[in-house]
């Protein structure tokens, strides 16, 4: 029993002792957070920054991606023209070589060339 008056009596004279203690230390926890609170607002400002940041920069990723696809695109349809077009010269040269053909082995042969 005198061990637990005792201890009821340590915690009474500690609550005085902190309550005590508390009211001076009011104004410092007030600064500390009011200093908190501008850091808050800082980080806030910052982030949003931040955030603008990255939305312009993943705008203009997209603007330079777009861009390259259509130089590629404009390109491999330059190259396919250019491809079709040396078909059809080819094609015409094979088909001249053709016919030059026929006309000599028709001569060769003594026929007409007509219907080479």
């Amino acid at each position: 029993m005198l061990s637990k008056n005792k201890l009821l009596i340590a915690l009474i004279a500690s609550t005085i002792g902190l309550a005590a203690c508390s009211e001076p230390q009011k104004e410092p926890a007030e600064d500390v957070k009011e200093e908190a609170m501008e850091v808050v607002v800082e980080v806030e400002d910052e982030s949003g920054d931040m955030l603008d940041s990255a939305k312009d920069s993943a705008g203009e990723m997209k603007d330079d991606a777009v861009a390259a696809y259509d130089d590629v695109k404009d390109a491999a349809g330059d190259k396919i023209d250019d491809a079709k077009e040396t078909a059809s010269e080819m094609k015409d040269d094979a088909a001249q070589k053709a016919k030059e053909a026929c006309i000599a082995a028709k001569k060769a042969l003594g026929q007409s060339a007509d219907d080479c």
